[in-house]
C-alpha cells in the first residue's frame, strides 16, 4: 500500500525534462479541463480507486474538501476500464448529488496505469495544457481507503516549502468497515446507513488542535449529546454537522420545503427554567405585538411615513450597516462619530446593545449550524427565528461568558451603552408616544419593531434552510432573494457566509444590496475607508463549479 507522497516538482535539467515528457506522452483522453489560473496553483491532491470501492469513497473525499487549508485542487483520477476488475468504472451519483463534493475534478482516462494512475493522468493534464511540466508544482498523492488529519494539507505545505528538495510522506488512518452477511470476505464494505458511516469516519479522523476527534461527520443530534456531556470551549470552532447522518436520525424532521432536518433538543416552552431575562424579553415581545393589532385603527399616510422611515433608519442603518457590517465584521471604517451615529440607530431597533448582537453574530459564524451555533436551523425553524431568544440560558450554554468583542468593550461609547440600554428603549417609546399619540406608538414603534425584528430574524432562519448556493461554504447558508429585498441586501446569506469580511453581500450586479448602495455612498464622500470586498480569485476558488 502506497503511503501518502508529496511529490516537489522544480525546473530540471533538459535530458530529464526530456525524458519525463516522452514517459508522458502517450495517448490519453481527459474528461475535465484545468481550472481557472491553474498556472498560478501549484498544490494540489490527487488519488485514484478501483470500481469496488468508487461507491464508498465519499468519507474520503470529504475528508479532503474539509481540510483546514484547501489544495489548489483535488483530481480524482478514474480510466475508463479498470484492468485489476475487468470492468467499466461508473460515476457514482453522490459525485453530482453531494454539493459539498463539487470542488472534485474527475480526470479520465484510457489507460490504467495501475497504482500510479493516482499521479500519471494529472501530469499529463498539466502537459497538454502547454504549462511548464515540472516547475514548482506540487501534488500530494493519497490512498483512496485513508481518512487523513484535517490538517493533512496544511502540515504538508509547511514543510514542503521548509524542504523543497524532497518528497515527504506520513502515515494515513485505516477507513474501518462495517461487515455485511451479504458480501464477499476482504471486499470494501459499506456502511449500513450514513448515519453509520459517519458514526465511523468520527471515530478514525485523528484530532486536530482546532476540530475534535468525535464530532466530524456526525449529525446535529449525535454531535450535540457528545458536546454537551463535558465541559465547552466556545472558543474553539467545531466541525460541521452531517446533512446526510441528520436526516437519518430517528426523530428527524423535515423543514417544510427544504433538504433540512431538525431535531428540537431544547424545550421551548414546558419543562425549563425560565430566568428573569427570558420572563422580560417575553414580555416585550407580547406587548410589541400586541400594539401591532391596533394598526388597521390608527392607520394615516403620516403614519405609514413615520414607519417607513424609521424601518430604513433602523433596520437598514442600523442593524444590517452598522451592527453587523460594521461593527461584527468590520469590513469598512468611518470616523468615529459616524460609527457610533450608526450604532445608535442600531440601538433603535431593540435588539439587543452592539457589544451584546455583535457577540452572539461572531459566535454565529464561528459555530454555524453547529450545537454551539446560537440559533442553529438543526433545531428547528422556531429555534432559528426567534426561540432562541427566548431562552437565555441555552444561549449562553453555547457562547460561554463571551469574550469575544474586546474591541468594543474597549470604546466608552459601547459600554456606556451596554450599561444604560434599558433607558434608551423606554426613551424612544415614551418621545413616540408623547409625540405622535397612541398612532405614533403603534407606527412608529410596535409596528416597526416587530416587523424589523423579524426580517432580521428571517436572515437567521429563512436564508439557512430556502434558497441557493453559489460558494462552497460547508455550511447551511443560502441565497434568498425575498429576505435580501426586505432586509436591505442580507438575504444574500450564502455569499456573505463565503466572505464574511465583505462590505457588499449583493456579489452579482443583479442582486439587491441598498445597504452596499449606503456605504458606496459614505464611500464617495470620504466617509469610509477600508472597505473590503473579495477578488475574483478567492470568489472563483469557492464557487460551485456547473
Amino acid at each position: 500500500m502506497l503511503l501518502p507522497l508529496l511529490l516537489v516538482f522544480f525546473s530540471t535539467a533538459d535530458g530529464t525534462r526530456s525524458s519525463c515528457n516522452a514517459w508522458l506522452s502517450k495517448s490519453l483522453r481527459h474528461s475535465c479541463t484545468l481550472p481557472e489560473g491553474f498556472h498560478r496553483h501549484h498544490f494540489y491532491i490527487s488519488l485514484s480507486t478501483i470500481p469496488a470501492r468508487l461507491p464508498f469513497l465519499q468519507p474520503v473525499l470529504r475528508n479532503l474538501v474539509r481540510q483546514t487549508q484547501a489544495a489548489d485542487a483535488i483530481f480524482l483520477a478514474l480510466p475508463v476500464f479498470s484492468s485489476r476488475e475487468s470492468r467499466c468504472y461508473r460515476i457514482p451519483h453522490y459525485l453530482k448529488a453531494d454539493p459539498e463534493l463539487r470542488p472534485i475534478r474527475v480526470l479520465r482516462s484510457d489507460i490504467d496505469y495501475g497504482p500510479a494512475t493516482k499521479v500519471i493522468p494529472l501530469l499529463q493534464l498539466i502537459q497538454s495544457s502547454g504549462l511548464p511540466l515540472l516547475q514548482n508544482v506540487r501534488i500530494l498523492v493519497l490512498d483512496d481507503d485513508q481518512l487523513y488529519p484535517l490538517n493533512m494539507v496544511e502540515t504538508y505545505k509547511r514543510w514542503s516549502n521548509e524542504r523543497a528538495d524532497s518528497a515527504l510522506t506520513m502515515r494515513g488512518h485505516k477507513l474501518p468497515a462495517v461487515a455485511s452477511a451479504r458480501q464477499e470476505p476482504g471486499r470494501p464494505q459499506p456502511l449500513k446507513t450514513r448515519a453509520a458511516a459517519a458514526e465511523v469516519e468520527a471515530d478514525v479522523i485523528p484530532r486536530s488542535s482546532d476540530q475534535p476527534l468525535n464530532l466530524n461527520l456526525l449529525s446535529y443530534s449525535a454531535q450535540y449529546d457528545r458536546l454537551f456531556s463535558q465541559p465547552i470551549d466556545a472558543k474553539k470552532p467545531v466541525p460541521k454537522p452531517s446533512k446526510e447522518a441528520q436526516q437519518e436520525e430517528e426523530d428527524a424532521k423535515k423543514v417544510l420545503l427544504s433538504d433540512v432536518h431538525s431535531t428540537q433538543k431544547t424545550r421551548l416552552f414546558t419543562k425549563r427554567s425560565w430566568e428573569p431575562t427570558d420572563k422580560a424579553y417575553v414580555g416585550f415581545m407580547l406587548f410589541v405585538h400586541g400594539l401591532c393589532l391596533l394598526a388597521p385603527f390608527t392607520f394615516s399616510w403620516a403614519n405609514l411615513g413615520l414607519f417607513a422611515v424609521s424601518y430604513f433608519i433602523t433596520g437598514c442603518l442600523g442593524i444590517t450597516l452598522s451592527f453587523h457590517r460594521q461593527i461584527s465584521h468590520r469590513s469598512f471604517q468611518t470616523p468615529k462619530w459616524l460609527e457610533y451615529a450608526l450604532a445608535y440607530c442600531g440601538v433603535l431597533a431593540v435588539q439587543g446593545d452592539p457589544i451584546e448582537w455583535a457577540s452572539s453574530h461572531r459566535y454565529h459564524h464561528l459555530h454555524t449550524d453547529t450545537p454551539l451555533d446560537p440559533h442553529s436551523p438543526y433545531e428547528g425553524f422556531w429555534w432559528s427565528h426567534m426561540g432562541w431568544l427566548l431562552d437565555n440560558k441555552a444561549t449562553l450554554d453555547r457562547v460561554g461568558t463571551r469574550g469575544n468583542t474586546s474591541d468594543l468593550e474597549a470604546q466608552p461609547f459601547y459600554t456606556w451603552i451596554k450599561k444604560t440600554y434599558t433607558w434608551h428603549v423606554v426613551a424612544q417609546l415614551a418621545a413616540l408616544f408623547l409625540l405622535g399619540g397612541l398612532p405614533g406608538l403603534v407606527w412608529g414603534g410596535a409596528l416597526r419593531i416587530a416587523w424589523v425584528y423579524h426580517i432580521t430574524w428571517f436572515v437567521n432562519s429563512a436564508s439557512h434552510v430556502w434558497g441557493r448556493q453559489t460558494y462552497n461554504t460547508g455550511d447551511l447558508s443560502r441565497n434568498n432573494w425575498w429576505v435580501a429585498v426586505l432586509a436591505f441586501g442580507e438575504g444574500w446569506h450564502n455569499n456573505h457566509h463565503a466572505f464574511e469580511f465583505s462590505a457588499r453581500h449583493g456579489l452579482k450586479w443583479w442582486q439587491l444590496d441598498p445597504t452596499w448602495m449606503v456605504i458606496s455612498f459614505f464611500k464617495s464622500l470620504g466617509l469610509a475607508q477600508n472597505v473590503k470586498l473579495p477578488t475574483d480569485k478567492q470568489k472563483a476558488r469557492l464557487e460551485f463549479g456547473v
